[in-house]
Formats: C-alpha cells, sequence, structure tokens
C-alpha cells in the first residue's frame, strides 16, 4: 500500500468511526467498505500495511478489528507458513510497542522527577 492509498485509507476510517460532523450516508458507506476488509483473506497485506505503516487510531482499530475477524473466523483457511507468519510478526509488533510504551514512559517519569527536585 502506497501513502496515497493509505491517506486514503485513513479518511475513509475517520468517516466511518470519528465522531466528527459526516453527513449519515458516507458514514454507512465508509462502514461498508471497512467491513469488507474482514471479509476476505485477499486483505491480509493490506491489513498488514495499515497496522505497520499507520500512526491513525481509526485506522489501526479497524485493521486491528479486521485482522482480528479473519484469525477467528477463517483460521483454517490460512497455510501453515502463513500462520506462523502472522505469529512472529503480531509478537514482533508487540515487542515493538512494548519497547516503545516503555521509553515513553521512563521519559514522562524523568520528566516529572526531574521538574519535582528543579
Amino acid at each position: 500500500m502506497d501513502a496515497s492509498a493509505l491517506a486514503q485509507f485513513e479518511r475513509t476510517c475517520e468517516m466511518a468511526l470519528g465522531s466528527g460532523t459526516v453527513d449519515p450516508q458516507q458514514r454507512a458507506q465508509s462502514g461498508q467498505q471497512l467491513a469488507q476488509l474482514g471479509q476476505s483473506l485477499d486483505h491480509i497485506a493490506t491489513i498488514q500495511s495499515v497496522l505497520d505503516n499507520s500512526m491513525s487510531d481509526f485506522a489501526v482499530h479497524a485493521a486491528s478489528n479486521s485482522l482480528t475477524r479473519l484469525v477467528t473466523e477463517q483460521w483454517n483457511a490460512f497455510s501453515s507458513e502463513y500462520e506462523v507468519y502472522c505469529e512472529t510478526h503480531l509478537l514482533m509488533k508487540i515487542s515493538s510497542l512494548t519497547t516503545h510504551l516503555i521509553i515513553s514512559f521512563s521519559s514522562v517519569i524523568n520528566s516529572k522527577s526531574t521538574s519535582r527536585y528543579s
């Protein structure tokens, strides 16, 4: 997924899931587009690209829900190699997020303790 496709996906997610003022028909259409993502294994590459590259909470939420649906409902359709790939990819992603959270949390604690003793 290139940058323009990712940006379009993020806008679709914002329209479907965001709290901003959006025409109800547009919101419904965007929601239908997102629902299709979790219906076919053909969308796995798109889902992974969003999870790896998007900074939009709405896009990550939509992609996560779609991946959860695919894994839950269609796990038996995954090849053994792809099952291992998914497990490894998810573990690496969790590890990277955990590291990022620890670093962020540490910097917040350090800034609070520094300002307290200044």
